[in-house]
């Protein structure tokens, strides 16, 4: 067979591309997590399947913490934190079992775990236990669960564009009247236990509507719940004060 000599421009571009591409990947491999504060999508593959140490290919579940060679591993891009936390993504989470999860992830994440390795896998060990603590507080309430369920599906609901029915709004200013006039730790109690009881109505409406995918009854609900969410915070805040002055 006759060899086939490229020109030298066509030979430049080819050594020039394969170098692009190879520093593209190193570069990926290293700062990937610092492009992204949160992942983009709950289907989408990481871009990189391979230990930044080794090179072994690497399993996106089972090996997202850590190469079979002992390294941690950077946060990978695209992927959602029920991955993260080794839960399908459901909007009914085992809270229990999320704990458990969480508290094994910061055990064996924990920085102070890495301060004799290298500044690489300290710097590592730090975006992945940060994430880590992210992930939980995201799944551990249902309104933040809730929330970035829709996220998911590239859903954002803001504060300027929550909006809700007369009568429901005149409910709120109710409670919150009653929370300004409340004048001892047991009326504070009483409007928390309804309130409470509210939120756990809801709670179990928007379970129904994520398992039926109506994202729209999901949205309305998800914005009642967050009105008591803040009645919920006002709450806390009364019943600290009243525990200080006993």
């Amino acid at each position: 067979m006759t060899p086939v000599f490229l020109p030298r421009r066509t030979k430049f571009a080819k050594q020039f591309t394969d170098r692009h591409l190879r520093f593209t990947k190193k570069f990926l491999r290293f700062h990937e997590p610092m492009l992204l504060t949160r992942p983009l999508c709950s289907n989408s593959k990481p871009l990189i399947h391979e230990c930044w140490k080794c090179g072994t290919d690497l399993d996106p579940v089972g090996q997202q913490y850590f190469c079979d060679c002992g390294v941690v591993q950077p946060p990978k891009l695209c992927r959602d934190f029920f991955c993260m936390m080794g839960m399908k993504v459901d909007f009914d989470v085992n809270v229990p079992d999320l704990k458990k999860q969480f508290t094994t992830l910061q055990r064996n994440l924990h920085p102070d775990k890495f301060t004799q390795k290298s500044e690489t896998e300290k710097e590592f060990s730090l975006q992945q236990s940060s994430t880590v603590n992210k992930a939980y507080s995201t799944l551990l309430k249902p309104l933040s669960r809730a929330l970035y369920m829709l996220e998911l599906k590239g859903i954002f609901i803001e504060e300027s564009n929550i909006s809700a029915e007369p009568k429901f709004l005149m409910e709120i200013l109710e409670i919150n009247e009653e929370l300004a006039e409340a004048d001892s730790l047991e009326a504070v109690e009483d409007i928390r236990t309804t309130n409470q009881k509210v939120m756990d109505d809801i709670t179990a409406s928007l379970s129904v509507a994520f398992r039926n995918g109506d994202l729209e009854e999901a949205k309305i609900l998800i914005s009642k719940l967050k009105y008591y969410a803040n009645i919920e915070d006002k709450v806390k805040e009364l019943r600290q004060l009243y525990a200080h002055n006993l």
